[in-house]
């Protein structure tokens, strides 16, 4: 949904979309739309694709003979102008948006388009012709919900994953099964897998998600998003060869995705693969430059590796985005305590507990080293 991830819609959701528009009093006051909508749709879930000589043959019943006949192009004229009506008006907040392939003609030096005489008869390619494409909305309140609980989970502190764990039941109460609901439920699972939120990582803690994402392929097909989680629950069991196999997987299907996401350069830098993980976090964070949290990720990375200069200055420039990032005053909190530094380290630690929930500061106190008899005083 808000870019969905790189998610198709799966069948359920399209069907339910295709109620929708048969409900639309204008779609339902043109028979021919009506029927040519569904016709396309329900081949195109089937995997069906659909010519002009289809529609005249199995929708208006004609005989295709050599004779030009116009009735299927008038008809899906017809049917794109009345879909972006709807989808300017009642359907502007839908989750699933259904399109129709634009004539295909040459650009004229005004920048219009000019149907050749090629076009006046029976244009497309075979199986080219009126096959729709299927996306999720994102100005719907579903894909919202989405971007909010993806915002959350790249944030991946404890409460962080509760509010999006919050923002992903709205989801589900709304469209059980819904594919993108249901891996951003996987990717909060493998987050506290990491964390240890969970306890230790074992094959059954995984095993459900797993099935979970196979299920969700047979639907909507695999992509880099299902690839990507497997490898995420592969690599929390330890099991680094078959992580990298989904990770190649993914990285095939959509490397700039697979990337941003952060677990592919996660599972780099803990598998021995420490400075390309930094590279591409490198060019993230440049990509990135006026976002607070990339800074701060970044940082982290340099201060695992120990190279501390470039890590402070990382997370002096998260800080000067936005002086309440707390993974920055984390990721200092742990590098002053590294390096010996306690007056610094206590002072950022102090921020971190200004900045997150008391049960979540109580969560991260053991990972900031602090003295035990330590309070939150606020």
């Amino acid at each position: 949904m808000a870019n969905a991830q790189g998610m198709k819609p799966s069948r359920p959701e399209i069907e339910r979309q295709l109620d929708r528009l048969l409900a639309d009093e204008v779609i339902a006051s043109a028979p021919n739309s009506v029927n040519v909508l569904k016709y396309i749709v329900e081949h195109a879930l089937d995997g069906q694709q659909v010519t002009e000589f289809d529609l005249l043959k199995g929708v208006f019943k004609r005989d295709v003979g050599k004779v030009d006949d116009s009735t299927a192009r008038v008809a899906m004229g017809k049917l794109r102008t009345l879909l972006a009506d709807y989808y300017k008006g009642d359907g502007q907040y839908d989750p699933i948006i259904v399109s129709l392939p634009v004539q295909p003609g040459r650009k004229t030096r005004a920048g219009t388009q000019k149907r050749t005489k090629a076009a006046k008869r029976i244009k497309f390619n075979p199986g080219e012709a009126y096959t729709p494409s299927f996306s999720y909305n994102p100005t719907s309140w579903m894909a919202k919900e989405l971007a909010l609980a993806h915002r959350l989970l790249i944030g991946g502190s404890p409460s962080q994953i509760q509010r999006a764990q919050k923002h992903l039941e709205n989801i589900y109460r709304a469209e059980p099964g819904n594919p993108e609901g249901m891996l951003g439920t996987i990717e909060a699972w493998g987050v506290m897998l990491i964390q240890g939120v969970l306890g230790t990582p074992h094959i059954t803690l995984v095993a459900g998600p797993l099935q979970w994402i196979d299920r969700i392929e047979k639907e909507t097909g695999a992509t880099w998003r299902t690839h990507g989680l497997r490898a995420l629950l592969h690599f929390t069991l330890g099991e680094t060869q078959k992580a990298k196999k989904e990770f190649d997987k993914a990285l095939e299907l959509n490397r700039p995705a697979t990337i941003s996401r952060g677990w592919y350069t996660h599972f780099l830098f803990y598998t021995g693969h420490e400075e390309q993980a930094l590279r591409l976090l490198a060019l993230q964070a440049e990509e990135h430059i006026d976002d607070a949290p990339t800074q701060a990720v970044y940082g982290t990375y340099l201060m695992r590796a120990h190279r501390h200069e470039e890590a402070e200055q990382a997370f002096e420039k998260s800080l000067a985005l936005d002086r309440n990032c707390w993974i920055a005053h984390y990721g200092l909190t742990q590098m002053y305590r590294e390096l010996g530094d306690k007056q610094k380290a206590d002072e950022h630690a102090k921020r971190v507990e200004e900045l997150v929930e008391p049960s979540e500061f109580e969560y991260l106190k053991p990972r900031l080293s602090l003295h035990p008899d330590q309070r939150r005083s606020r």
